[in-house]
């Protein structure tokens, strides 16, 4: 009688035991299928020597227009269309094949029809039984991609500017080559910006910003033009006396005499419009002083020749008279 009663509970322990296997089997399979159906993307498993899938996603099962349950025990071939079905096919291949996940990219239509890119990972692994099985995990980066190429063409077109700028850069000191001063001057505000030639280098650099340019040019033309040229100079830097000068034509120039250290040197003043902004003018001066003093120098001999031909001449008469 005692054994019976002791068997009696061996079998009701087992039970028990084979209940909460069940059930903790249960709970285990429904948080793995939670877990499949919120992955962002489709997820599958297939017997690799078979073809049968043997698990997937809502999102798989949707991709392939049926219910998980319904996809379960079907092949490529009874989901697809032949061609899909051959696609995957050579993929599981490639990917028993390798040793590491095959990993690729590829163009494939959503569920509606729709092109998107997906980013396809397959590996191989063996369940506890011994079979090969294939697993899959696809997921959607078309935005991916996109963003991807938007910031490379960013980049690309940041590189050209950068690339740009460096050759503007040197083509303007190239044509600024021989200028000593150069002005950046807004002609709504009177703000500018001076650019000085660095010693040694012929390279011009920023040297200095002001407020207002037009005030501070007659007090600056009082001090270290030669007086001379002072009165012409304040009247052609007269800020409307330049406009209209600029509007008759886009470019003036302006020849003076400036104290610089080696004294009283000719310089030439040309003023320009800026061509793709009205709003800016460039100044630029550069030292013309020995063109200048050769220049009078050449008109000075020839005027002395002129003079001694004439005294010449005159001689002769002169000569001539009291012969």
């Amino acid at each position: 009688m005692q054994d019976e009663i002791k068997d009696s509970q061996n079998s009701d322990s087992r039970s028990a035991q084979a209940g909460q296997a069940a059930r903790l089997l249960a709970e285990t399979k429904a948080i793995l299928s939670t877990l499949l159906d919120n992955f962002p993307g489709l997820v599958f498993a297939k017997d690799a020597q078979s073809g049968v899938y043997l698990s997937c996603n809502r999102a798989f099962a949707e991709y392939a227009h049926k219910s998980p349950e319904q996809v379960l025990g079907l092949t490529d071939a009874e989901i697809f269309d032949p061609q899909t079905a051959a696609h995957f096919s050579d993929d599981d291949r490639k990917t028993l094949a390798m040793d590491e996940p095959y990993v690729f990219f590829e163009d494939v239509p959503d569920a509606v029809g729709n092109p998107r890119q997906f980013e396809t990972k397959k590996f191989k692994f063996i369940d506890g039984t011994g079979r090969i099985l294939l697993m899959g995990l696809c997921r959607d980066v078309t935005e991916v991609v996109r963003l991807r190429k938007e910031t490379e063409q960013t980049r690309a077109t940041i590189e050209r500017v950068r690339e740009s700028n460096v050759i503007f850069t040197r083509i303007a000191q190239t044509l600024a080559r021989g200028y000593s001063d150069l002005y950046y001057v807004n002609l709504e505000t009177g703000s500018y910006i001076e650019y000085r030639t660095r010693e040694g280098t012929n390279a011009l650099a920023e040297d200095r910003r002001g407020t207002d340019f037009f005030a501070e040019c007659k007090p600056a033309i009082n001090k270290l033009v030669h007086p001379d040229d002072r009165a012409s100079l304040i009247k052609a830097m007269d800020k409307q006396t330049l406009l209209a000068a600029l509007d008759h034509a886009p470019a003036f120039v302006v020849s003076y005499r400036l104290l610089m250290q080696k004294g009283w040197t000719y310089v030439s003043m040309k003023v320009s419009r800026m061509q793709d902004d009205e709003r800016f003018i460039i100044i630029g001066i550069m030292d013309v002083d020995e063109q200048v003093r050769q220049r009078l120098a050449v008109e000075q001999a020839r005027e002395e020749r002129i003079a001694y031909a004439r005294l010449s001449a005159l001689s002769q008469d002169f000569l001539c008279l009291f012969s």
